[in-house]
């Protein structure tokens, strides 16, 4: 079994992904990430300003505007890059060292993780595990349910008999600002995340062991597939990008040139269908569409984990590019603070009709 804490989550919804050949990947976003940990690390112990002085140029700006104190202030004796090792089989814990980086060296049997920051709260002395999440936070579990953070609360609730830890999830926003989402883990959480790792260890074992000896795996494709480094060998990858080959050849056939033809875009070729071929390319436009909408989500999993070289000398690889959007809650309620009437607001509001194409149940003619 090959899976650490940060896994957990794809793993419990793919076992083959702790078991296929794996390769080792790294992207732009990741570097940021691991720079902006390393720059957190540091500044829990020495002034902040001194550790911005080894982050990398590109990120300084990022990292000098994060607020390190506030993150910490209710956290008494702050550790960071604790490493643990749990076997779920057997429950015995491990408390493997600080800063050991992330080539683990622990038998199979047990599940290395490494923590970003474990403390004790300032109010009541009880143990708080914080882990910083510097990208997106849509694939990320809430921290109630984040596979990661229950490793780490099930670690020291087995090493230190705590009864309640609090779990929060730190989103380090691209301006430096950031954001918590917390939750109180109790004996309870612990009971029924230890059973389900049982559970899903006792299966890869069976797993690990069938493809050992017949090369045959079963995978579960999903959006868990992104940033996987065994994707590249995974048997519904590859299954996918087969299926997509005469479905695109079949709708080349009916609404594409025919051989010979003199060049027309699709368009035009459209235009010129009766109502009977366009009803027929309707309903092969809904067959291909969901398919093509797996392929998309599929290579772009596919270019999280592994770039993809184009013949034209370009690449397909994942980029970051910083978001800001209009909060409308926002505007409103300042509205409401300089004295703005609900009429007033309502004003701001405009009705536009837009016009979508979908499929309708006919009216019923009218009886003669």
């Amino acid at each position: 079994m090959r899976v650490s804490a940060s896994g957990l989550s794809r793993w419990r919804k793919c076992i083959a992904s702790s078991i296929l050949p794996h390769a080792g990947t790294t992207n732009e976003s990741a570097e940021e990430g691991n720079a902006i940990h390393a720059f957190l690390d540091k500044a829990c112990y020495i002034d902040p300003l001194v550790a911005l002085e080894s982050v990398p140029t590109e990120y300084r700006a990022r990292c000098a505007a994060i607020d390190v104190k506030e993150i910490l202030k209710d956290v008494r004796e702050p550790l960071t890059e604790i490493t643990y090792a749990l076997n779920p089989r057997t429950r015995e814990v491990k408390m493997l060292g600080r800063s050991l980086g992330r080539a683990y060296e622990v038998d199979p049997a047990f599940i290395p993780g490494t923590a970003d920051v474990i403390g004790k709260r300032g109010m009541d002395g009880k143990y708080v595990v914080l882990d910083y999440k510097t990208g997106s936070s849509d694939y990320v579990e809430p921290s109630k349910d984040n596979s990661q953070l229950l490793f780490f609360c099930v670690c020291l609730m087995l090493l230190h008999g705590a009864d309640e830890i609090e779990a929060r999830l730190v989103y380090i926003n691209d301006d430096g600002s950031h954001w918590i989402d917390n939750a109180t883990i109790s004996t309870f959480d612990m009971e029924d995340y230890l059973a389900i790792l049982k559970r899903k260890a006792e299966q890869s074992d069976v797993q690990a062991a069938r493809y050992a000896a017949t090369g045959i795996i079963d995978v579960n494709a999903g959006e868990h597939c992104n940033y996987c480094g065994s994707i590249g060998n995974c048997p519904a990858q590859a299954s996918l990008a087969k299926r997509m080959l005469p479905v695109i050849q079949e709708a080349d056939a009916k609404i594409g040139m025919d051989e010979g033809e003199d060049p027309v875009s699709v368009e035009d070729k459209i235009a010129g269908l009766t109502q009977a071929q366009a009803a027929k390319a309707w309903v092969l436009k809904k067959q291909i569409a969901p398919l093509f909408e797996r392929v998309d989500r599929g290579l772009k999993a596919y270019a999280r984990a592994l770039t993809i070289p184009l013949e034209s000398g370009k690449i397909v690889a994942p980029i970051s590019i910083p978001r800001s959007f209009f909060s409308e809650d926002a505007a409103v309620a300042i509205m409401k603070e300089l004295g703005a009437s609900k009429d007033q607001i309502a004003t701001c509001y405009r009705k536009k009709n837009s016009v979508q194409v979908r499929e309708l149940k006919q009216a019923k003619k009218d009886k003669e």
